[in-house]
Parts: structure tokens; sequence; C-alpha cells
């Protein structure tokens, strides 16, 4: 059971610097959607988008993560950031 309880203990620790890091990506996302709103730039950039993803996949391969779980997660990290960008946005107009 200490073993077990060694590895859980791990994996708390993984995931709080996973949301700490998730926290830090918000700031920066904030700071883009001011940049967007002064400069009348869209909030989605499919371009962007297209680019994000296909990077996320090389580097989830490159991991041995399983594909699916990297689009998915990334798909409401990104659907997450565009309502903090729309938000900064509004703050700033």
């Amino acid at each position: 059971m200490d073993e077990l309880k060694k590895y859980r203990r791990e994996i708390d620790t993984i995931d709080e610097k996973i949301l700490l890091l998730l926290q830090k990506r918000f700031g920066v996302v904030e700071k883009i959607g001011i940049i967007k709103a002064r400069t009348h730039a869209p909030i989605k950039d499919k371009k962007r988008m297209k680019e994000l993803y296909k990077k996320r996949m090389k580097i989830a391969k490159k991991y041995n993560l399983p594909p699916k779980l990297v689009k998915n997660i990334y798909r409401d990290i990104i659907r997450w950031s565009m309502d903090k960008e729309k938000n900064a946005g509004l703050h700033y107009i």
C-alpha cells in the first residue's frame, strides 16, 4: 500500500504542475486577447489552429501519446482560450 500511495503522490505532483502550466498559458492567452482587440484581429484563426493541431500531434507521436486524447485535450484548451481572449478584449475596450 505504501507503494501505491507513493505513486499517487507522484501523480498529484504532476497534476499540479500541469495545472500551473495551464494557468500560465491562460495568462498569455489573455495578453493575446488584448492585442487582438487593439488590432481588431479575429479571435478565431483557422490557420493557427490547424498549425497548432499539427504540431501537437507530432509531439504526441514523439511521446507515444494517443493522438485522439491529445486532440481532445487541445480542442478544450482552444475553446477555453478563445473565450478568455474574448473576455480580455472586452476589458480592453
